[in-house]
């Protein structure tokens, strides 16, 4: 039987955050070798980009969670508008090979206007 944890990391890791991180990835990997690391945060910008980032700098299998086409349709009348300023930063991101895991959902998120916090999927 697998072991599970969670970190709650609150936005972009910092220095520490990711040190703690990577103790907790290399630990685990050493001691089962299929082990998975998902990352849940919100569909939008910020969450996209912590993704990338802690994959980047950390775990890169990362894997997403709960962040795909389907889960924001599924919560799609929480979902919150995005603004004129916030439309051409997410229009970037298509075609990005660095966040070819949204890509789907990027382009829904484009059609409709809108983004969703993780906190929505709570309800």
């Amino acid at each position: 039987m697998g072991h599970s944890s969670v970190v709650y990391v609150g936005g972009f890791p910092g220095s520490y955050k990711r040190r703690l991180l990577m103790q907790i990835y290399t630990a685990a990997t050493h001691k089962e070798r299929d082990f998975t690391s998902f990352f849940w945060g919100d569909i939008d910008l910020g969450g996209f980009n912590i993704f990338t980032h802690i994959r980047e700098r950390v775990i890169p299998n990362l894997k997403v969670f709960n962040m795909d086409e389907s889960t924001f349709l599924k919560y799609r009348n929480y979902a919150e508008p995005i603004d004129s300023a916030y439309r051409p930063k997410l229009s970037r991101m298509v075609g990005d090979p660095r966040y070819e895991v949204f890509q789907s959902v990027l382009e829904v998120m484009l059609k409709d206007g809108l983004r969703l916090e993780q906190e929505a999927q709570l309800l």
